[in-house]
């Protein structure tokens, strides 16, 4: 009998190693891939996809000019881009969506605050191609 429980004691030792060895190496051999597969498990991060935009849109702004004064609360945004496009025309207080004529041209009034006013022009034509350009104009009340 004493001998049964020694074979049962060292037979345990033995599972309980090896048990022991595969929850403490575990971590790795996921990593790694199995040994003798030939195969390794591999993290793949997904890229976004990339997108291509070109400037089709021929955007040119004749009014405002950047870093021009107004004394009027609204301004007349006037400009040419390829016809057809649409043209979003935004700052903090106003934005305006339009389709530039079959010349190319539009114009829109804008709304502008005291001080400093960042007016954004994008133009988009129906390929996926955009441009933006962005202008700065201050306004004042006072009559100079």
């Amino acid at each position: 009998m004493k001998r049964d429980v020694v074979i049962a004691t060292v037979v345990g030792f033995i599972l309980g190693g090896i048990f022991a060895l595969l929850i403490t190496n575990l971590p790795n051999l996921i990593k790694e891939g199995m040994p003798g597969t030939g195969r390794k498990i591999e993290t793949i991060t997904p890229s976004p996809p990339t997108k291509i935009i070109t400037d089709t849109t021929n955007l040119e702004i004749q009014v405002p000019l950047d870093q021009s004064l107004s004394t009027n609360k609204t301004i007349d945004v006037v400009g040419k881009a390829k016809p057809g496009v649409l043209i979003l025309i935004e700052n903090d207080l106003d934005s305006k969506i339009l389709e530039a004529s079959s010349s190319g041209s539009f114009k829109n009034g804008l709304t502008l605050s005291d001080g400093g006013n960042v007016i954004y022009i994008s133009a988009y034509d129906e390929n996926g191609g955009s441009v933006t350009q962005k202008l700065t104009v201050y306004y004042t009340s006072e009559k100079l």
